[in-house]
Formats: C-alpha cells, sequence, structure tokens
C-alpha cells in the first residue's frame, strides 16, 4: 500500500478497530465480517472497482448461505452496480464475455429479466467473442428468460381473461 492508502485505512478503519483474530477457520458470521473488513479496507484504500464488485458478490454468497435472501438480494444488487461500473470503465475493451454474462445473471437473480436478457444477447451477438462455452450459456439463459417471460405474459393475460368472465358471470343482467 502507499502511504496515502495507508493513511486513508487509518483515518476510515484503523481507528475504529478492535483487535480480532480471522486465522484459521471461519463459520459463516466470522467470514462475513472477514468480507465485510475487507470490502471497507478496499474502499478506504480505493482498490479497483472489479475487486469491490467481487467482495459484494461474495458477502452476498455468505448472506445466501445463512438464509437471509433480503440481505442477499441488497449485496446482489450492490455488486451489480459495481460490475455495471466495472463494465463502462474497462469491459468494452475489453470485451469480457464472462464480465457480461455475471452482469446477466446478477440481472437475472435480483428479478430484472429484461436487463438480463439484454446482457445475455450482447454476447450472443457480439461477433468479437469468440469464448464459445459463454455464446452457449449466454443463449441458454437468453431463451429459458425469454420464455419464463412469455410465460408470465401469458399468465398475466390469462389471469385478467378469467377476471373479466368471473366479472361479467357476477353481474346481473
Amino acid at each position: 500500500m502507499s502511504d496515502r492508502q495507508k493513511k486513508q485505512y487509518y483515518e476510515q478503519v484503523g481507528v475504529r478497530w478492535s483487535v480480532r483474530d480471522f486465522g484459521g477457520e471461519r463459520d459463516l458470521d466470522q467470514a462475513l465480517a472477514c468480507y465485510k473488513l475487507a470490502l471497507l479496507t478496499g474502499q478506504s484504500v480505493g482498490e479497483k472497482e472489479r475487486v469491490i464488485a467481487g467482495i459484494l458478490h461474495h458477502i452476498a454468497w455468505l448472506y445466501r448461505y445463512q438464509g437471509k435472501a433480503q440481505d442477499e438480494q441488497r449485496f446482489l444488487r450492490f455488486a451489480l452496480q459495481s460490475y455495471i461500473k466495472v463494465y463502462e470503465e474497462e469491459g468494452e475493451q475489453l470485451n469480457n464475455a464472462r464480465l457480461m454474462y455475471i452482469i446477466g445473471e446478477l440481472n437475472k437473480r435480483v428479478g430484472e429479466s429484461s436487463e438480463a436478457v439484454r446482457w445475455f444477447s450482447r454476447i450472443v451477438n457480439d461477433k468479437r467473442i469468440m469464448d464459445a462455452a459463454m455464446i452457449r450459456a449466454s443463449r441458454e439463459q437468453w431463451q429459458q428468460l425469454r420464455e419464463e417471460m412469455a410465460d408470465a405474459e401469458q399468465m398475466s393475460v390469462d389471469g385478467l381473461t378469467d377476471n373479466k368472465e368471473h366479472r361479467s358471470k357476477s353481474q346481473p343482467v
């Protein structure tokens, strides 16, 4: 770490630090505390956004293992925002199919199906992407999401039709 980073770390984290031992095997709570410390440290020293995104993603996984769906979703959204920032900063010149796939998958997990489809379709349609496994996985996700969205749309239409029929039968003539 540079002197500037050390100073930032000390001012933002170090002054509040109480001694803890993160060595050895950790349970989920200890792992979560360790990742949160890594997040604070990374943010305070200006770590690369890609690293921050990965830490946020790991925190979401730990919440999933704990069965805390609301916290998992919150950190998945944070990770998604961070990965998008990485893509905006470096993704286009790197043509990073894996990064785009993660963004699509996280959109899917947080319920943003249309956005997920857009990210998966970018991978499928970008002729510069040569990673066959990523293209295949993206195509599968894309098709699955489109089918799910069509099914949801059909259920919605069917529900409206059923409600109209129910109302017309129950109204006196």
